[in-house]
């Protein structure tokens, strides 16, 4: 069964119609004499389609069979929301009934959001999804809701999460979904003709099998296609779920009450060096993060030790492979890692809220019916009510300082709150009121008694002479990555850059679009020739800068004025490889200023005041 909401990926690109073209040529493809398969598909969710037979009034939402001729059985319906839990519900049980199996498998395809958004976004009805709540309502009333599916496939963004796991257990033998964002041309439907294979089934459970095919497939398509992208994809071992959560629960309960606060502050220091998925604009923190990563910050008391080793087994046996390039995982996960990511990843991802989501609120009460375990459900909880509490912080003003060091002096009782100071460097647009941050260095002196200081860099990475604002995100021993807003062929992005020991001078990894929408963008680019690229400059007027400075955060789906919040540079093409590669560029010292850029335990973001050299 292939649940088809179309949405903007089949109105703006044909996705959903390449994907089924994939699907005949698999089917065609299959070894030997067609098997004994029934692939059924509801399509709908799209104002416009690709695929001839969805063109004109009254076909917009249909469904048929697919067979190696094409398709077959064609029956348009009137337009349903697939947002809707009964939607699907229908859709399953109509395949039960019309095409009964021996084994049933879904896909569910279209964007994803991860535990608070959920799965899907129905153009014909205000982008409406399917929560984690509604899903479990969709499968659980349906007919297979009893005896199941061998196995669930997400192919959307961001579903690889742990509280999906739950959201299916009891439902699905195996489930298949990324914790990261896909590129535009999600799976690769090849891993079809493992139906046609002689031996399937037998050695194997068939959603093992089918998911063992469905990651093969996925990291092998974008390497035959020479698209340097990233790319995850977790099979999860629903088997492994229940001992997950007798491991998860305790592990939880053992962290006494009155050291939730401590923790909370841990978390807020510890957040730069959690691996984090998804895309995020340059004023948000993301919320889903690596499960072991967490819990591994979560060890607060020693009765926790031996039951986080019991949790680290139960995850391994959980993620019971990732695709990837091949990197091999750490203690957390699977032999297999992220490809384009960081070694010792767990494969899963966890739902971590932010102070920067001005829709804090609105977001914990839909995850708290996501059906996860209330161990955690409570922690995060209470992390949200810390979170959302008014703190500031303040300081004294930033001076120039010996060795030409831009100092600034916290005290030590602020100096707590601060959990990364990273010295700015701005840049006058022209008319002496607005600045433009540049750039951002997180080599920063904080002293004890809260004095900070730094040496501004006498050059900054770019490309082809124009300087890139990074922006840190990830902070590890051997590993530092970054965003950069840009405008990738006018479209607002950001640019992914990372810094190990294998590239010294920096790594461009991806470019994601930032949607004015909370799904994942299912778009990963990787730079080409012949690409515009345009660096941007988040605006900070000297004229409001004082010793609260505080950022004021967009809701996610709100639509960015590019002009109100960005300095724009020069357009450059990329015309040739080396234009490709990062290079130091000095900027125009006598337009620069400097301060610090300041972010709390809360993921709150303060700018100083600014100095001139």
């Amino acid at each position: 069964m292939v649940y088809m909401n179309g949405s903007d990926l089949e109105e703006d690109c044909g996705a959903a119609t390449a994907d089924i073209t994939e699907m005949i040529r698999a089917l065609d493809g299959m070894k030997e004499d067609p098997p004994s398969l029934n692939l059924v598909v509801e399509m709908g969710g799209a104002a416009s389609w690709q695929l001839p037979q969805m063109q004109g009034k009254g076909h917009e939402y249909s469904r048929f069979r697919l067979t190696d001729q094409g398709v077959e059985d064609m029956e348009y319906m009137s337009l349903r929301n697939m947002g809707e839990p009964e939607t699907l519900t229908d859709f399953i049980n109509f395949a039960s009934q019309t095409y009964p199996a021996s084994h049933y498998g879904l896909v569910l395809w279209n964007h994803g959001a991860g535990p608070v958004e959920g799965y899907g976004s129905d153009s014909n009805f205000d982008g409406d999804s399917l929560t984690l709540s509604e899903l479990r309502q969709a499968v659980s009333t349906s007919f297979r809701g009893q005896e199941g599916f061998d196995f669930v496939s997400f192919d959307a963004c961001l579903m690889g999460g742990i509280e999906t796991a739950a959201c299916l257990d009891g439902m699905a033998d195996y489930v298949i979904a990324s914790p990261e964002l896909e590129p535009q041309d999600g799976l690769d439907y090849g891993w079809l003709t493992v139906f046609g294979d002689e031996e399937f089934g037998k050695t194997e459970p068939v959603g093992k099998m089918a998911g063992e095919a469905i990651l093969d497939s996925y990291e092998s398509w974008y390497q035959e296609k020479g698209q340097d992208v990233s790319v995850t994809m977790t099979l999860i071992d629903m088997e492994a779920y229940d001992s997950f959560h007798e491991a998860f629960h305790p592990f939880l309960a053992a962290l006494p009450p009155d050291q939730r606060e401590e923790l909370f502050e841990k978390l807020g220091r510890e957040r730069q060096s959690l691996r984090v998925f998804g895309s995020r604009r340059a004023d948000t923190f993301s919320e889903m993060v690596d499960l072991m990563d967490l819990m591994d910050a979560c060890r607060m008391v020693p009765e926790q030790d031996a039951l986080y080793m019991e949790l680290q087994d139960a995850v391994k046996r959980l993620a019971a492979d990732t695709a990837g390039s091949g990197q091999k995982g750490g203690n957390h996960g699977p032999d297999t890692a992220a490809s384009g990511k960081m070694e010792d990843t767990s494969g899963l991802s966890i739902y971590l809220p932010s102070g920067s989501n001005v829709q804090l609120e609105e977001d914990m009460g839909i995850y708290e019916h996501a059906g996860f375990c209330s161990a955690y459900q409570e922690l995060m909880m209470d992390y949200a009510a810390y979170l959302a509490y008014d703190e500031e912080i303040f300081w004294e003003n930033v001076e120039n300082g010996k060795d030409g060091t831009v100092c600034l002096e916290i005290s030590p009782e602020e100096l707590t709150e601060v959990a990364g100071a990273y010295l700015a460097v701005f840049c006058d647009s022209g008319n002496g009121t607005d600045y433009y941050m540049l750039s951002t260095d997180s080599d920063v002196e904080i002293r004890a008694d809260g004095k900070l200081q730094a040496v501004p860099e006498k050059s900054y990475p770019g490309l082809k002479g124009e300087i890139l604002c990074l922006i840190e995100t990830i902070n590890l021993e051997s590993y530092t990555e970054y965003m950069a807003p840009i405008l990738y062929n006018g479209r607002l992005c950001t640019m992914d850059i990372s810094f190990d020991d294998e590239h010294e001078d920096g790594e461009i990894r991806s470019i994601v679009p930032v949607e004015n929408s909370r799904q994942g963008t299912k778009e990963v680019y990787t730079l080409k020739e012949g690409d515009r690229i345009c660096s941007l400059y988040p605006f900070a007027a000297m004229e409001e800068a004082s010793e609260t400075s505080q950022t004021e955060n967009m809701p996610a789906d709100a639509e960015i004025d590019l002009d109100k919040h960005y300095y724009r540079g020069k357009e450059i093409v990329m015309e040739t490889p080396e234009d490709m590669r990062l290079e130091l560029v000095e900027p125009e010292t006598d337009r620069c200023v400097y301060g610090y850029m300041l972010v709390d335990l809360r993921q709150k973001i303060y700018f100083t005041e600014f100095t001139e050299l």
